[in-house]
């Protein structure tokens, strides 16, 4: 009996030891010389007000779970900057909380790093390169409406351990400059190295804010459930020239239907006859002229008998008069090309074409834009 508990316990110790070992060996990236690129970024208007670097400042980028940057660590040593062989590719992901990095370097070579965040144009990081010192990238295709916020990385920054036993260690940065992507030296001392990445962005983006035609909102009330977006030219392709601030070069988006559901503020909106304090919901879109990218809007919302104390939550079959009503417009976007980067405002009017006609449907009702 003593000898069967024995040989457990050794067994149990041997599973430990390889358990151990193993995690060790997974999270250890000093072992072979390996090192892990950790991401910070900082973007200026997070929310597209104003694009990264304009007026040289930061703004810390605050993601959510389930980011996911595309990345490229370019090692220049030993007169090998145009081999595209040198180029190291991997990804950054964002869970629970943390970063999380693929981006393997070795210690003791020069790096420079770019950085790609699709923000759901397109899944595939597509085809990175170097010739002559020139790094370029083109994704092919890519989707001209998003409701993500695509990035370009337009300069990378390596992060310095600072040791100071008055303080609290912590570490510093040069800030990154446009154009400059040269992470230097990777150093040996650390199992890890963080970058910090200045981003610019790709789309436009177009903020929507309701309010109701003052005369029916005395006798109904309509709450928004539901938001959609459509485009017949749905696709483009994308090719970058890293530089100071680069500027894509777009294809023509192709004929192809492509239609999206705009998440809305707290899930549906009450109007009123004045417009909200907030946009009820946003979204990007390739940066092209209107002509060059129709986009259709289609709103669904529910209708009810008006008063002054209405909650849709309480008691809808008293109240409620339609369910499920659809409004369209295909006339929602400047006609001129608007600036990646910058944030558009759309004022929409819901003005109903019927008052007393409760049976029939609003089939191909167009919305009033401001």
């Amino acid at each position: 009996m003593e000898q069967t508990t024995s040989r457990v316990i050794k067994a149990l110790l041997l599973l430990l030891i390889c358990l151990v070992s193993c995690q060790d060996d997974k999270d250890d990236f000093s072992k072979e010389g390996r090192f892990m690129i950790l991401p910070v970024f900082h973007q200026n208007g997070v929310e597209i007000s104003t694009r990264a670097l304009i007026d040289a400042t930061y703004q810390e980028f605050q993601p959510e779970d389930g980011e996911l940057i595309y990345a490229w660590a370019h090692c220049y040593d030993n007169n090998n900057s145009n081999e595209n062989n040198a180029v190291k590719s991997g990804e950054f992901r964002r869970s629970n909380s943390k970063w999380y990095s693929s981006v393997e370097v070795e210690g003791k070579s020069k790096y420079k790093m770019f950085a790609f965040n699709p923000g759901g144009i397109s899944s595939s990081r597509g085809t990175f390169g170097t010739t002559d010192g020139n790094y370029t990238l083109s994704v092919s295709p890519i989707n001209t409406l998003t409701v993500g916020d695509p990035t370009i990385s337009i300069a990378a920054a390596r992060s310095y351990w600072d040791y100071d036993l008055t303080t609290e260690d912590k570490y510093t940065y040069s800030t990154p400059v446009p154009g400059n992507f040269d992470l230097g030296t990777i150093s040996t001392d650390m199992h890890k190295d963080k970058v910090y990445l200045a981003m610019n962005h790709l789309y436009a983006k177009a903020s929507l804010k309701f309010k109701m035609n003052a005369t029916y909102a005395e006798i109904r009330t309509i709450v928004i459930t539901g938001i959609k977006i459509r485009t017949s030219r749905g696709q483009s392709s994308m090719n970058v020239t890293f530089s100071g601030q680069p500027e894509p070069a777009w294809t023509t988006p192709t004929a192809s239907v492509l239609e999206l559901e705009v998440p809305i503020v707290g899930d549906s909106v009450i109007l009123t006859t004045n417009l909200q304090d907030a946009p009820v919901a946003t979204f990007c879109y390739l940066p092209v002229a209107g002509t060059s990218l129709p986009i259709e809007l289609e709103v669904e919302y529910n209708v009810y008998h008006s008063n002054a104390t209405f909650d849709p939550a309480d008691d809808q079959g008293q109240w409620l008069i339609r369910k499920e009503q659809h409004a369209r417009n295909a006339k929602i976007m400047p006609s001129a090309a608007p600036t990646a980067g910058t944030d558009y405002p759309i004022n929409i009017t819901v003005n109903p074409t019927y008052l007393y006609q409760l049976s029939d449907d609003d089939a191909g009702l167009e919305l009033i834009i401001d």
